[in-house]
């Protein structure tokens, strides 16, 4: 905890320096233009004192001596009076308006700030129109989730993304941008047809983690060779009542069955370098319209909503490296009651980075266009790159959308909406990301990959707890002990009896034999 702390306010520090800096900049820079305008002025005052005293000699010639005299002080006393106009420049607010609109860029600074690579397109396998060649070269977006129908052969796949790489220009390698997105995660999510590949639900609780880790290695290899960088997999959300996807897309309805299940899938996603995605935060499976024009997560009772959100929590504590924000609103969270998840500076700043230190990259749901608070879909957008989101994921929309987009981000990031140095540090995240593609990165075989998150659960929920003002941790305090038993997920979950267990296996017993010894 010492060393995150520290890390956390190294980092802080860093940031803090960063913007003192550029104000310090900003304003040197405005001093500097301004002395060398007044200098300017200066070199002209003096010409026509030097014309008067030529004038004067003439009219009163004895008093030649003592005019020197007088004009020495005549050229000081301007000097000093208009240096006291420098005092001027702490009147220079000059650099606290730049957050606010007076930062002007030019066409390659819009360029170089690269918008499009914080967007992720959704684009319908096939042929790609024209326009939308066009729009990729032009806005070189970060990646592509190409859409399958049913039965579609999985060449068409890797057809797809070509054609948008060779339209972006930079290359046909699987680190090539724009990044193969896929959703694959086996059972009816299966547009690579692979046979035999089994539900989550299956995975969940036959063969405990084993099954699932072999599955996502299978779908892994599978994407990779048809040229796919990441996986939209595994899915963490709880299986609900109100979940809207089929019950065997869910590895569990406890949260320790679908934090170890879904966490060996994903390592043996990343073991194939491929990336995988948890999603979809904070648990999408709970989020219901009610009425309302987007999804909300109404639970009120914390413990519950600490349970739904606790594989999450388990997926950043491991630093898996990518994580799927939705569109549902927290309102137990966050009071902006109609703020989703994805565009909340409270679900992404402060739990995620803050709470949980998840470094990774968190990518923004905003695929449903239908549902969603803001007024508009660039709104929306700039929204969740002010929350603390890295990336946005889209629905099928037109070039012309994604030029506005682009726009909207460049503006806000001008007006300071959206910080630079944040701004910069979900491009380094980016970056990192897209360097684990096609990385073989075999994970531990022990025992200990499985259960080391599963202690961490207690940590979790009474950090949000805390974060609620709630006072009813100590309950969840009680479930760390099964997890720490080598017990596959759903035992851990659910007999707290367990926890006894473990308490006698430290055998200290045969230590008090020895003291009736002596």
């Amino acid at each position: 905890m010492r060393s995150t702390r520290a890390r956390k306010s190294a980092s802080v520090s860093l940031v803090v320096t960063f913007v003192l800096g550029l104000a310090v900049g900003f304003s040197l820079c405005y001093a500097l233009l301004e002395g060398v305008d007044r200098g300017g002025e200066r070199r002209e005052a003096p010409e026509t004192p030097a014309e008067s005293p030529e004038e004067r000699p003439d009219e009163v010639p004895p008093q030649t001596e003592p005019t020197p005299a007088e004009t020495p002080p005549a050229e000081t006393t301007p000097e000093p009076a208009e240096p006291t106009e420098p005092a001027e420049p702490p009147a220079l607010p000059s650099p606290a308006p730049i957050g606010q609109g007076e930062v002007v860029l030019t066409p390659e600074e819009k360029q170089a700030l690269w918008p499009g690579r914080h967007l992720i397109l959704t684009l319908e396998a096939g042929e790609l129109e024209m326009d939308t060649a066009d729009m990729i070269a032009r806005r070189r977006p970060g990646g592509v989730l190409v859409a399958t129908e049913d039965g579609a052969p999985p060449e068409i796949i890797t057809a797809t993304i070509q054609q948008a790489r060779e339209a972006a220009g930079s290359g046909r390698g699987p680190t090539d941008l724009p990044l193969g997105f896929l959703a694959q995660e086996g059972g009816q999510v299966n547009p690579l047809g692979l046979p035999g590949i089994s539900a989550p639900a299956l995975l969940g609780t036959q063969g405990g983690t084993d099954n699932a880790r072999d599955a996502g290695a299978q779908q892994a290899i599978a994407a990779r060779n048809v040229g796919i960088a990441v996986l939209l997999a595994p899915r963490l959300d709880l299986r609900l009542k109100t979940a809207p996807d089929p019950a065997p897309q869910y590895f569990g309805d406890t949260a320790g069955a679908v934090s170890a299940a879904g966490i060996a899938f994903a390592r043996g996603v990343l073991e194939q370098g491929v990336v995988p995605v948890v999603k979809t935060y904070p648990g999408m499976s709970a989020a219901t319209l009610n009425g309302a024009a987007f999804p909300v997560i109404g639970e009120e009772d914390v413990q519950k909503i600490a349970e739904l959100m606790l594989p999450f929590a388990e997926a950043a504590d491991l630093q898996l490296p990518a994580l799927l924000a939705g569109n549902a609103a927290v309102p137990l969270l966050d009071k902006a009651h109609t703020r989703p998840a994805c565009a909340s500076p409270v679900m992404i700043r402060e739990i995620l980075r803050e709470k949980w230190q998840y470094g990774g990259v968190v990518i923004a749901d905003v695929r449903d266009t239908a549902h969603f608070a803001a007024p508009t879909l660039q709104e929306h957008v700039v929204d969740c790159l002010t929350a603390g989101c890295d990336a946005v994921l889209l629905g099928p929309v037109t070039p012309e959308t994604v030029d506005a987009l682009c726009e909207a981000i460049v503006a806000a990031i001008q007006v300071g909406k959206i910080p630079p140095p944040q701004y910069g540090q979900s491009r380094t995240r980016l970056e990192t990301l897209r360097g684990l593609v096609g990385r073989m990165t075999p994970q531990p075989e022990d025992a200990a990959p499985g259960t080391p998150p599963a202690p961490e659960d207690p940590a979790q929920p009474v950090a949000i707890i805390e974060m609620i003002g709630e006072t009813t941790a100590p309950a969840a305090e009680d479930t760390p002990p099964p997890p720490e038993i080598e017990a596959p997920p759903a035992p851990g979950e659910t007999p707290p009896a367990p926890a006894a267990e473990p308490q006698p296996e430290p055998q200290p017993e045969p230590q008090p034999e020895p003291q009736p010894e002596p």
